[in-house]
């Protein structure tokens, strides 16, 4: 079965697509985070996904970014080069920001204060979520997933009641898979060493450095 996997980094991604071809899945990472601050840290994490999946030989997708919402048409494209992401005026945000920034902020305009694991995280899970589905949809994947669930910091429940709506709203299977479990969390930080992955302290948007 092929599903696309979004991934948020290669710490996470690394045990669940593993674990994902271990039980007879055929997964494609997927990457779109708008939510990571600031670029420099987006381009890392960027970075290191690429490597990792050159490495193990996993297909990668990766979403490009719009210059501003009305030239945007959203086609991701394969093996996006971090020397592409230059950063773009969009008016007040600065030209430090995620270029994809923008689009983020304006999704969670009244959630600032939300404390993490929030009605802000949900809809950063579902504004990222919804763009994987679409794109296995349109792509004739069986079925899609998020590594999101491996952190033990993350409400899987939340993870998946989302996945589950999206994938029936946009007619394609959502995978709830709880990769945290039977220790998945303790083996990614083991494949992180492994690969010597650079490994962030903090979820990716800019209220989680608070």
């Amino acid at each position: 079965m092929n599903i696309l996997v979004h991934a948020c980094c290669a710490p996470c991604a690394a045990y669940c697509l593993e674990k994902l071809v271990n039980d007879g899945y055929k997964p494609t990472a997927y990457f779109y985070n708008p939510n990571i601050h600031p670029v420099e840290e987006y381009n890392r994490r960027l970075a290191e996904l690429e490597r990792f999946a050159k490495e193990a030989g996993y297909p990668l997708v990766v979403e490009k970014h719009a210059r501003d919402d009305s030239s945007s048409k959203n086609q991701p494209t394969e093996g996006l080069s971090c020397s592409r992401l230059e950063p773009v005026e969009l008016g007040e945000w600065r030209r430090n920001d995620n270029p994809l920034g923008k689009q983020w902020f304006t999704a969670i305009k009244g959630l600032e204060n939300e404390p993490e694991g929030g009605k802000r995280c949900a809809v950063c899970f579902e504004m990222r979520l919804e763009k994987a589905t679409i794109y296995a949809k349109e792509n004739g994947f069986d079925a899609f997933t998020t590594v999101l669930t491996i952190s033990p910091h993350k409400n899987s429940r939340i993870i998946h009641d989302i996945g589950q709506k999206l994938g029936e709203k946009h007619g394609i299977s959502f995978l709830a898979e709880d990769f945290k479990k039977q220790d998945g969390f303790k083996k990614s930080l083991e494949l992180s060493k492994k690969y010597g992955f650079y490994r962030q302290n903090y979820c990716g948007c800019a209220y989680s450095m608070r």
